[in-house]
């Protein structure tokens, strides 16, 4: 049984952003552990595992559907502290997460710097709000397609995500 006490939000300037820090309490005992909740309206617990289980995105202590919270996506991970770890180590630790996905036909869909971590031990993918299946995940329908990032050609809203679009925006990442 898990404890959270909420310390801060950490997208304060958008509303739309459910996303804090907060320190964990298992079995009413102090871990020490400081921790990100986040609430989505869709979360790939899948891919979010599969990556988490090969140290290329934060250890997971919880990822249901909560009906209490309106279903939303209810999704606590391990904190980690963000470094100018970049370069190959970073870039390859990407491009090593996204051909597991794909192995396990998932695309992550939003590739983007703001979803990549980067610490003293490489980097790791975050933001699984749109991975999903092959074929089956879309972009939203509130996706930004501004000409500020630059997308894949065939991403719009509601289109389906595909891995060349994942491989466009790697191949775009800067890290």
């Amino acid at each position: 049984l898990y404890e959270l006490t909420y310390t801060r939000r950490l997208s304060p300037d958008d509303i739309h952003r459910a996303i804090f820090k907060a320190n964990l309490k298992a079995d009413g005992e102090d871990t020490g552990k400081t921790v990100v909740v986040k609430f989505s309206k869709t979360y790939s617990k899948e891919g979010h595992a599969l990556l988490a289980a090969q140290s290329l995105a934060p250890y997971l202590y919880y990822c249901e559907q909560e009906e209490s919270v309106g279903n939303l996506w209810v999704v606590v991970m391990e904190h980690i502290a963000e470094s100018d770890s970049q370069g190959t180590k970073a870039k390859d630790d990407v491009t090593r997460a996204v051909e597991i996905l794909h192995s396990k036909d998932l695309v992550h869909g939003d590739l983007r710097r703001p979803n990549v971590l980067t610490w003293s031990g490489g980097a790791m993918v975050i933001d699984f709000d749109w991975c999903g299946r092959v074929n089956v995940a879309r972009y939203p329908y509130s996706i930004n397609l501004s000409d500020d990032i630059p997308w894949a050609e065939g991403t719009g809203r509601g289109e389906v995500i595909e891995k060349k679009h994942d491989m466009h925006m790697l191949s775009l990442l800067e890290l």
